[in-house]
This record gives structure tokens, sequence and C-alpha cells, in this order.
């Protein structure tokens, strides 16, 4: 069960951290499911975790937004709302 609840912190923090940057980009996740290959439908439900997102996305995610994969574990740490803190990750 912890493990679980690991999990689902984990993908929560990387949909949130997709979130902040694509309002930081102004994009949209259209544009980000192009960037990435797949449909609009693929992209919602992995920020679901179902499935969850692949290293493979991870970096394309990475990649796209402009970010270091690491970007995406970090923000699990900081509190919530600390767009900040996205903001000197992609500097």
């Amino acid at each position: 069960m912890l493990s679980d609840m690991k999990d689902q912190s984990a993908q929560a923090a990387v949909a949130m951290t997709i979130r902040v940057r694509l309002a930081q980009l102004e994009r949209n996740r259209a544009w980000l499911a192009d960037e990435m290959g797949i449909t609009q439908h693929a992209l919602g439900r992995r920020m679901r975790g179902q499935p969850a997102f692949s290293t493979d996305d991870l970096d394309k995610l990475a990649e796209a937004l402009r970010i270091n994969v690491s970007a995406f574990f970090l923000r699990t740490s900081f509190p919530q709302g600390n767009s900040q803190i996205m903001t000197e990750i992609a500097s």
C-alpha cells in the first residue's frame, strides 16, 4: 500500500510539474501531446497515472518543456504552489 501511495504521489508531482511548466511556456496539452508524438487522450491518461509515464516519456516531456528530468522529482520536496522554484529549474 505504501508503495502505491509513493507511486501516486510521484505521478501527481509529474502531472503538477507539467501543468506549471505548460502555463509558464503559455502552451497547452495539445501542443505537448504533439511534441511527444502521442494523442491528447494518451497524455491525459498518463497524467492520471493510467498507465504511468515511462522513462522515455519523461525524457520527451523534459525536452519539450525545456527542463531537466530531475525537475519532475524535485517538485515532491517543495511546498505546493512555489512556481519560483520551477522558474529557477527551467533556467
